[in-house]
């Protein structure tokens, strides 16, 4: 199991399941979302109502044993929010399908710029 790090929050704010549902359906379908999912292969999205006490990644790439973007909706506080780091782990999946080795510390790096420059 390998989780890349997103941006860390407080868990005093986040969304409540109806908000984060509906916030989800609002980023897949917007244009750099669905650019980036477009050249995914068997990686899911997946919502988490409430990640575990002591989460502190809004979101996070997880693999294996499959291929899993978790989104934390307790740690999210908006639309904007939840868009932003689902891309940014789909950049992390790009990559991982791409062949870099995100336990590497420089692969990782790289990474990071890409999905930080989006």
């Amino acid at each position: 199991n390998m989780d890349t790090p997103s941006a860390h929050v407080s868990s005093d704010y986040g969304m409540n399941e109806k908000a984060c549902s509906e916030a989800l359906r609002k980023a897949l379908r917007s244009s750099s979302v669905e650019m980036v999912l477009s050249r995914l292969r068997d990686v899911h999205v997946d919502l988490v109502v409430q990640c575990p006490e002591g989460e502190r990644m809004r979101g996070y790439l997880e693999v294996p044993p499959g291929d899993r973007i978790v989104l934390c909706c307790n740690l999210l506080r908006n639309d904007k929010s939840l868009e932003s780091t689902l891309l940014h782990e789909s950049i992390h999946a790009y990559d991982h399908q791409e062949g870099l080795d995100l336990t590497n510390p420089l692969e990782l790096a790289c990474s990071e710029i890409r999905s930080h420059s989006v």
